[in-house]
């Protein structure tokens, strides 16, 4: 035995298939075969099995060779504990097991079977307590200095209380002594059997929490035991899953391995147990960062056979373990808070998954840029040309056309056929840029009103010229020049020839390629790539199209490009894109109809426009970039366009008719492609691409653009270099997050002639005239405003003027730019920004760290500043949100174009249908834990999912197009008890996840459901996150919400479009990196049904989801160009929330709203999330019950977000509203919050405040930035009052010398005192009882235990705010320090605080219950509640305390704020409305309740399974006073005091655990069975089991009464039906202090409580579960009957 090395004794989990032995079981017959049996695996070694009773077959026992988890108890705590373990290790049966410290977790429903034989609940009355040796008794604040029971409280087995020398209790110990058995019930070798005592369980007395004291945070060994095993479950559960995945494994006849430690070395650490899992991931041959020391030994366990390998595991010691290269995971149980396990590593299933023993894949390469546009435009570093916010999908076979040979067009063609065509080709150019500069002078604008024909109840909207937009955009623009097929071909036979230097007549020329689909013959074989995108083979539909053979994926290839840089590809191409009637021209929009354009290397000669239908994506190989070369010859505006006018005069915006409305072009992406126009005529000003968002750039010294942008609403421009031409991007946006964009050589960078607001970052500038020329063209006649831009950790080289602006102008409605610049460097740079009036604001000078121009409020008097130019305020970056260069933190989306289609898993492959019909949840759980360590491709489709999946760690998911997840079914139904669909880790886990090109949708209405809840917290900055992944609820084919199920209504509400609880949620243990990213609540129909006509009706819908986007992150994430809208509370929350980034946000108010107003309908779940808006609808400004709040950020520090879009369109679908600013009546709401929250750039539109701070409103029209429509408001730069709140770690009040540290101003708000208490008598109150009478009662006295603490306030000068008036009070001077205090503080101290006690409103509830059976509760209303006592202050003694002590002073010091904790993890009257009526005053061990600070702590996560605890425990009370509640009646006559009665059941308490597998039940059998055990209770049948208790009748022989103790069952058996033999076994326990009075009825509805409430998905399939109350535990259990076989 290692000497001071506690020895991991193992789990070691075997990857194998179950071998079916038919050996007989070791050891006596027992209630459950309790030991493994030894066999022999199919390569002859020892193995272990199972068997659950004599008469079943032996089944498998999970284990593996690269994957261990060990139980370890801490023994200077678990004291007792270890004693017992040690006894059963020591005795007969612990000595004769093969592997004495390997044990089997059995997830089967046995645990009250085995505990009945070890633990009953006779226990405490046939076993005395404390043990003749008792150990150590520990609690989780310190040793409690007694074993011995109390006095008083003997018969409960409650440890000792300290107590006074007059036998007052001084300190409660709040342990009793229960029951604990070795090995647990819940192993395998758990219980005690009834042959002999061969099996029995060891039993000792151990310390466990008294009820009631949950929310106190007592901890005796017994609940860090119990915790411990909740913890060891859940991750034997995903070791499991993660190894075989959903549906191999079965947990009731399953059992899994793990290895038990008994630590005796590590003493008091904090850890009181832990669960440890140790990975051979790890062990490598050849890693180079394990020692040459150990590599050896390395080498020697990675060469085992798995059977060696197994036996080494189970004798190794943690360091053993190491030293082979094993990777340990500790995950532990903390002493004092038990609300989560800690861990140094992720867990549950993240990386628990297959080992290699073999090597390791060496390291990939960085990746290669993703777009460029040679000479001309580049998007870098899998960048991608993303519009508006939605993603894409596609199919293709991938064989290989057989090679023909091919003449050139140009062949044939004489001189004269030659000329003719240049003659005809040279005419159309120079017409063409005519009308190209023509439209450049007049770009369409965004028109801000519903679409004419849009319908709206039973009413179309009438046209929008009629409404109050200015004159000059009445006029439609010029239409574009149309290139008819003829010149098509003329140009394509130009380009040809000019490419092979054919200049005269025909030549014998001829080149190659494959066959085309119109039969022409080429003799080149088609280039291939390498891109795993080629050769991923396409097995996705649509599926919620109408057409089968529709191709997702099209290789341009496959339609006849070349790719050559000779022959004219721009019909094949174009045949490639339009393939499949998709939405083009004459199309509203199409969710049936996305596509992925593929291009393979090669140099694609095109002589015409490329115009991309609705949901196109065009991706290039991304290890060898394709380029698409514009010839001399290209006709046309753009390369590539999304921009598209159709020439049919007026469009439904007032405008040039285009393809798509503006602001409703979705789903598009560009990435991996140049594209080159440095041969175009410089007379036409081609540009690379023509996009609603965005377009592109070429030659210098030419009028060629990059992007050309117009009309729309754009989302994310990232990962683009621009290489000459006169503009890089011309255009403008509402609003655009545009990253990681390079320029040189382009005379202007970036030319914005309108925008609301822009945000800038990482952008590198170079070799340019002017970098920003943030002004309207100076050619057109339509208006432009440019609203704002801000530029982020940007650089400028070699530029004359870098930001080029009009003159400021502080008057509100001049349109004045607010500019900010935040660490920008300018080298070389003449102006760094100037106005058209040649006026430097800002002289280049090397970096700026910050400047601004517009509307500031900053400082702690938030009063509004016009800033004309100058340094910003100071804001401090959190350094987690940064890179380490100090900018922020960026990732471009991964492509994996180092791995191979080996390495890609297709979700369908794996038994998914994805038809938009079938359940596919298991299917995808299943794909989801065996793609780890791969990457999951998600097959074009729509998968549906009935319940939650969850996204282990290590997971890379990949869609097609746009892949759908979508919420169905009842397990969704309910918003009061919201569930998640798609959930990502688990909380607190620590790991790796990415995800790209996924909507996460809803298949009719599912009002409770969360689509994405995302828990995982990244193990590395843009470790976890998301790029081009998207909500849509409802507005599309196959969501059964669109226009017939959900017309918009503008009266009442349609009770069957309730689409989800909530979008997203970002949980308070996660972080993440989010990237273009639209949580979108559809205001109308996406799918045009007819196709037909440009001029399509709109359909707009009324359709309501609860919440947009919750974000409760501590740690570091990043939002990159993300929106929500339209939903009924809020769009984003940031709900304590800490060091979040946001790039722009944008949000929507829903259209319907104020009819109807919030939080209708969603008024009954109000409060079921954390933040939750609180509604108290009178009628004010700010109580957010009139529309949605865009933006809430309350509790919360370090918040950047550098640009904002909040609008408001509609009231109630009317417009009118806009330019009065009366849509609703406010946006933003700040409360609350730290410090560092910063909003920048704010654009706010519609609301009548832009936002609210702490009950203050800042009116829209106070910064409004134009006065014509929409007026939009502008603000700069908003930083939040910077009073912090730090909230107190508790920990403080444990030392001598209580210190914190804080940056003034600051707002201290420290947790409870407990220390000390004091008693009250309560007031004798009357209540008036039905029928007239009254009674008087009281509650004995009650002792207060806990105190909340007035907030302490420290204004800037570092003086004490005193409460109640302005004064300010030096604090006292302290020179003692806290010995445990950081030294290098020393020399900051401000002195001393002295803390005083808040007042307690109110009395606590007073319970009573009436004879009759009725429980009601009241609260006496005066006398008022006695002031809180005085704790001791500078110059006064304190208060007498009754068995305790007031705080001493607390040292304060100026650094950063510390010992802190998040907001409301201890309970606080801002937190929560209704803290006093909730927590019934503030009394801890009162009989009235429990101070509400403890229970604001995550009880979920403190949760122990009831598996893991004694039945004995069940209603033994401890309290700490024997006093009891007296009550007189005053009615007809003078009550006297009358014993105390039984308690009795109450339905209210009732909860409920489903099983949720084994045998299933039909809903009828379940009824029968019910009918005979109820029956037989109340005839007193002798079918019924009474294991103990007694059975009685009430008069009237209606009611039968079950006493305190009473244990029933029944097993009633059905006859076989189709091989289906099942019976269901039944059984009833009362509680020791109850009784249950009970008719035939009522014992029906006990007993269909599991019934109904699980399984909820069909009448029949019934699995049952248990029902628990205050005083009633129900069993239903259907089983096979034995020897049978059960469906």
């Amino acid at each position: 035995m290692a000497a001071l090395r506690p020895r991991f004794f193992l789990l070691i989990l075997f990857l194998s298939l179950s071998y079916l032995l038919s050996s007989a079981p070791h050891g006596a017959e027992a209630q459950y075969i309790q030991d493994l049996v030894r066999g022999t695996d199919p390569n002859g070694n020892p193995a272990d099995f199972w068997r659950p009773n004599l008469n079943a077959n032996l089944g498998r026992v999970w284990y593996w060779d690269h994957t261990a988890v060990f139980l370890t108890y801490n023994c200077a705590y678990m004291t007792a504990i270890c004693k017992n373990a040690e006894n059963f290790l020591r005795s007969p049966r612990g000595r004769s097991r093969p592997y004495p410290e390997r044990f089997a977790y059995d997830f089967g429903r046995r645990t009250s079977q085995r505990r009945r034989k070890s633990c009953p609940s006779s226990w405490a009355s046939t076993h005395t307590c404390p043990e003749i040796a008792q150990p150590t008794v520990w609690r989780q604040d310190r040793y409690w200095p007694y074993t011995d029971l109390d006095p008083v409280q003997v018969p409960r087995n409650v440890i000792r209380h300290e107590r006074d020398s007059n036998g007052n209790v001084i300190n409660p110990s709040y342990l009793r002594y229960t029951c604990d058995e070795f090995p647990p019930a819940t192993w395998v070798e758990g219980g005690s059997g009834p042959a002999n005592n061969y099996q029995q369980a060891e039993t000792i007395c151990a310390a466990y929490r008294c009820p009631g004291t949950a929310g106190m945070k007592i901890y005796g060994e017994q609940n860090w035991q119990a915790r411990a095993h909740t913890t060891l479950r859940r991750i034997l559960e995903s070791v499991v899953l993660a190894n075989l995945g959903r549906g191999v494994w079965n947990p009731p006849t399953e059992p899994v391995q793990f290895g038990l430690v008994l630590d005796k070395t590590s003493g008091n650490n904090g850890y009181p147990a832990s669960v440890v899992v140790a990975q051979a991931n790890g062990m490598i041959i050849g890693r180079n960062d394990i020692p040459l020391s150990k590599r050896d030994r390395v080498a020697e366990v990675a060469n085992m056979t798995s059977f060696e390998r197994r036996e080494f595991l189970n004798s190794a010691t943690l360091e053993d373990l190491e030293n082979a290269g094993y990777h340990l995971t500790h995950h532990h149980v903390r002493e004092e808070e038990m609300n989560s396990t800690t861990a140094d590593e992720s867990w549950f299933g993240d990386t628990y998954g297959l080992a290699n023993f073999a090597s390791v894949r060496p390291p990939q390469n960085a990746p290669s840029p993703a777009f460029d546009i040679t000479t001309g435009i580049e998007i870098n570093s899998h960048g991608s040309l993303n519009e508006t916010f939605g993603p894409i999908n596609l199919s293709r076979s991938s064989s290989v056309p057989k090679v023909k040979r091919y003449i050139s067009l140009a062949k044939n063609a004489t001189a004269a056929q030659l000329a003719a065509a240049r003659k005809k080709v040279d005419a159309a150019i120079l017409e063409s840029g005519r009308r190209n500069e023509r439209r450049y002078t007049n770009m369409a604008r965004n028109r801000y009103k519903l679409k004419p024909g849009t319908i709206v109840g039973n009413s179309a909207v009438g046209d929008m010229a009629k409404q109050d937009l200015p004159a000059a955009e009445a006029a439609p623009p010029p239409p574009l020049f149309e290139v008819t097929p003829e010149l098509a071909a003329a140009a394509a036979l130009l380009a040809e020839a000019d490419a092979l230097g054919i200049t005269g007549g025909s030549t014998n020329i001829s080149f190659t390629n494959s066959t085309t689909p119109d039969g022409v013959t080429r003799n080149a074989p088609r280039a291939v790539g390498t891109f795993w995108m080629e050769g991923i083979a396409r097995k996705g539909t649509v599926a919620w199209g109408n057409d089968p053979s529709y191709k997702v994926f099209r290789n341009v290839r496959d339609y006849g490009a070349v790719g050559d840089g000779k022959k004219d590809d721009t019909a094949a191409i174009k045949k490639a894109i339009t393939d499949g009637n998709r939405c083009g021209k004459n199309c509203n929009g199409s969710t049936l109809k996305n596509a992925i354009v593929y291009f393979p290397p090669g140099t694609y000669l095109v002589t015409g426009k490329l115009a991309l239908p609705f949901g196109t994506q065009i991706i290039g190989d991304a290890k060898n970039w394709p380029t698409i070369l514009a010839d001399s010859r290209f006709i046309g505006t753009s390369v590539v366009s999304t921009d598209e006018y159709t020439g049919g005069g007026k469009g439904p915006d007032g405008l040039d008719q285009e393809w798509f409305i503006n602001t409703a072009n979705f789903y598009r992406q560009i990435r991996n492609l140049r594209i080159d126009i440095t041969a175009t005529r410089d007379s036409q000003g081609v540009a690379c691409i023509h996009y609603q968002f965005v377009e592109l750039i070429a030659k210098t010294g030419t009028k060629q653009r990059g992007i050309v942008a117009e009309n729309g609403s754009g989302g994310v421009l990232a990962d683009i270099t621009f290489t000459g031409g006169s503009y890089g991007i011309w255009g403008g946006e509402q609003q655009f997050t545009a990253q990681r964009l390079t320029f040189n050589g382009c005379s202007t960078a970036v030319q914005v002639i309108w925008d609301w607001g822009w945000v800038w970052q990482s952008i590198k500038v170079s070799n340019a005239d002017v970098g920003f020329r943030l002004l309207p063209d100076e050619n057109s006649t339509a208006p432009g405003h440019i609203g704002s831009a801000t530029f982020l950790d940007s650089t400028f080289s070699n530029v004359g003027t870098a930001v080029l602006i009009a003159p400021l102008n502080s008057a509100a409605g001049s349109g004045s730019t607010g500019v900010v610049i935040d660490n920008v460097v300018f080298n070389s740079v003449s102006k760094a920004v100037a106005d058209t009036s040649g006026k430097t604001l800002l002289s280049a000078s090397g970096k700026v760290a910050s400047w601004v121009a517009g509307p500031v409020y900053a400082g702690t008097g938030g009063k509004r500043e016009f800033y004309t130019g100058k340094t910003g305020p100071t804001y401090a970056r959190e350094k987690t949100l940064l890179d380490s260069s100090g900018s922020y933190f960026q990732r471009a989306k991964p492509q994996y174009e180092n791995r191979g289609v080996g390495d890609f898993v297709h979700l369908k492959d794996m038994g998914a249908a994805g038809d938009g019909v079938t359940d596919d949840t298991s299917a995808v759980q299943a794909a989801l834990q065996s793609s780890v360590g791969k990457v999951l491709f998600v097959d074009a489709g729509t998968y549906v999912l009935t319940r939650t999946v969850v996204v282990p760690s290590g997971t890379k998911i990949v869609g097609e197009a746009w892949s759908q997840f979508a919420a169905s079914g009842s397990f969704f139904a309910n918003p009061r008890t919201p569930r998640v669909m798609f959930q990502v880790g688990f909380p607190g886990q620590v790991g790796d996840v990415e995800m790209q090109d996924l909507i996460f949708t809803t298949k009719g209405q599912t009002p409770g459901v969360i689509l994405v809840q995302w828990n995982i917290k990244a193990s590395s900055p843009g470790s976890a996150g998301i790029w081009d992944c998207h909500t849509r609820i409802g507005g599309a084919t196959g969501t059964g919400l669109t226009p017939a199920e959900c017309p918009a209504s503008t009266t009442g509400i349609n009770p069957n479009c309730q689409g989800a609880s909530m979008m997203m949620h970002v949980t308070k243990e996660a972080s993440g990196y989010f990237d273009n990213m639209w949580l979108w609540v559809a205001d109308h129909i996406i799918d045009d049904p007819l196709l037909e006509e440009a001029n399509n009706t709109m359909e707009m819908i009324s359709v309501y989801v609860g919440r947009g986007m919750l974000i409760e992150s501590q740690t570091a994430t990043w939002l990159y160009g993300t929106a929500s809208e339209h939903s009924v509370y809020y769009q984003y929350n940031f709900h304590g929330a800490k060091n979040v980034f946001a790039g722009f946000l944008q949000t929507e108010s829903p259209y319907y709203q104020p009819n109807p107003k919030p939080p209708q309908p969603f008024q009954g779940a109000v409060g079921v999330f954390p933040g939750d808006p609180h509604y108290k609808c009178k009628g004010g400004d700010f109580d957010g019950c009139d529309s949605s709040w865009a933006v809430m950020i309350r509790g919360s520090s370090n918040i950047m977000v550098a640009g904002a879009g909040v609008y408001s369109w509609f009231s109630t679908y009317t417009q009118d509203c806009i330019s009065l600013h009366q849509c609703q009546k406010a946006l933003v709401l700040l409360e609350n919050n730290g410090a560092n929250v910063r909003l920048q750039n704010l654009i706010t539109i519609g609301a009548k405040y832009s936002l609210v701070q702490d009950g203050k409103g800042l009116l829209a029209t106070d910064n409004l930035n134009v006065n014509s429509h929409p007026r939009w408001s502008q603000i700069s730069i908003f930083d939040t009052t910077s009073n912090e709140i730090i909230w107190i770690d508790p920990k403080i009040w444990k030392s001598a010398n209580p210190t914190v540290w804080c940056q003034p101003p600051c707002l201290l708000k420290f947790p409870p005192w407990t220390g000390a208490t004091q008693t009250y008598n309560y007031p004798i109150m009357t209540a008036t009882l039905p029928g007239g009478s009254t009674t008087r009662f009281t509650k004995p006295p009650i002792t207060a235990t806990a105190w909340l603490i007035e907030n302490v306030s420290i204004d800037s000068s570092g003086k004490q705010v005193v409460p109640g008036n302005a004064k300010r009070e030096a604090l006292e001077p302290e020179t003692t320090l806290s010995p445990d205090m950081d030294k290098r503080q020393a020399g900051t101290t401000l002195g001393s605080i002295w803390v005083t006690f808040a007042t307690t409103p109110v009395w606590p509830t007073a319970v009573f219950r009436l004879d009759s059976g009725i429980v009601t509760s009241t609260r006496p209303s005066s006398p008022t509640h006695p002031p809180p006592p005085a704790p001791a202050g500078p110059k006064s003694p304190p208060s007498p305390a009754l068995g305790g002590e007031w705080p001493t002073a607390v040292i304060l010091l100026k650094g950063d704020p510390s010992p802190r904790v998040g907001y409301c993890v201890f309970g606080d009257p801002s937190c929560d409305p209704n803290f006093w009526d909730v927590f019934d005053g503030g009394y801890l061990g009162s009989p009235g309740g429990e101070f509400g600070y403890q229970n604001f702590t995550i009880i979920d996560s403190d949760y122990e399974d009831p598996e893991e605890q004694s039945e004995e425990d069940e209603g033994v009370m401890c309290p700490i006073t024997t006093s009891t509640t007296s009550a007189t009646t005053t009615a007809k006559t003078t009550p006297t005091p009358t014993a105390k009665q039984p308690n009795q059941a109450s339905p209210q308490a009732n909860t409920v655990e489903c099983y949720g597998y084994g045998a299933k039940a039909d809903h009828i059998q379940a009824d029968n069975a019910f009918n005979s055990f109820c029956n037989n209770i109340l005839d007193r049948g002798s079918n019924v089991i009474a294991r103990r208790g007694n059975i009685t009748a009430r008069a009237g022989g209606q009611k039968t009464v079950l006493g305190g103790g009473t244990y029933l069952e029944y097993s009633a058996p059905f006859p076989v039906s189709h091989d289906n033999a099942i019976k269901i076994d039944m059984s009833i326990e009362v509680a020791e202090d109850c009784e249950w009075v009970l008719d035939s009825d009522e014992c029906h509805r006990y007993l269909k409580v599991p019934i109904d409430s699980c399984n909820c998905n069909g009448e029949n399939g019934k699995e049952g579960g248990i029902v628990k109350n205050n005083c009633l535990t129900i069993r239903v259990d259907p089983n096979c009957q034995s020897g049978s076989i059960c469906l």
